[in-house]
């Protein structure tokens, strides 16, 4: 699963969490929370926002849930 997203280190891990972008589509992402205990929160940029896809224990479900999310957008276009 972890070829269909890109690791995008933070420039600066003080103000910004390092994130993983979905290949297939890069306004979805993970935000990488974990190294302080926080998991995995799944974020898609709509109409000039963000919706909240959810938190994840790991960063596998994060994904799971992502792939879904972009596939539904698709069946929905």
């Amino acid at each position: 699963m972890n070829n269909l997203f890109t690791f995008v280190p933070s420039t600066d891990p003080q103000l910004e969490d390092d994130m993983y972008t979905c290949n297939a589509n890069p306004s979805v992402y993970i935000q990488d929370c974990s190294s302080y205990g926080e998991g995995y929160f799944a974020n898609a940029e709509v109409d000039g926002g963000f919706l909240e896809l959810g938190g994840f224990e790991t960063l596998k479900s994060a994904m799971a849930n992502v792939i879904a999310y972009v596939q539904s957008q698709k069946v929905a276009a």
